[in-house]
């Protein structure tokens, strides 16, 4: 089923969903306009940190920037709409019951704890990850 409303209702504008659904649509308009060129250099891969871990390669702050950024990133038209959809459906109703900071807090930690938990299934793998 495709969310179209939440019973939860929020009053006023949810700043942090509105903010992170405006960010992504950007981001993923910087993606289809530059396409390759705007990705690969803001991705980051299980082996990277395979590389940075074991052979020192790479700096824990580049790191860490490619997987905050990777959060914002998206695989293709169907993908930024279902997420930006789910998000805008939901989220408000999260964002009233964290609070902003909190929610945000959420939001960046599951973009890592999506990141490491893909790593320790797929450590072999090259391919960068994109999306929240």
């Amino acid at each position: 089923m495709i969310p179209v409303k939440d019973t939860v209702t929020s009053q006023g504008i949810p700043f942090a969903t509105t903010s992170i659904i405006v960010v992504n649509l950007v981001l993923f308009y910087q993606e289809v306009k530059y396409g390759q060129q705007f990705i690969l250099p803001l991705s980051v891969s299980p082996y990277d940190i395979y590389l940075y871990l074991v052979e020192g390669k790479g700096s824990f702050l580049g790191i860490h920037k490619a997987i905050f950024v990777s959060g914002f990133l998206h695989g293709g038209y169907l993908h930024i709409f279902f997420n930006m959809l789910f998000l805008y459906v939901f989220g408000p109703a999260v964002e009233k019951a964290f609070g902003t900071a909190r929610y945000v807090l959420f939001y960046i930690t599951a973009v890592f704890v999506s990141f490491y938990t893909y790593c320790l299934v797929h450590p072999e793998t090259h391919i960068p990850i994109i999306g929240a």
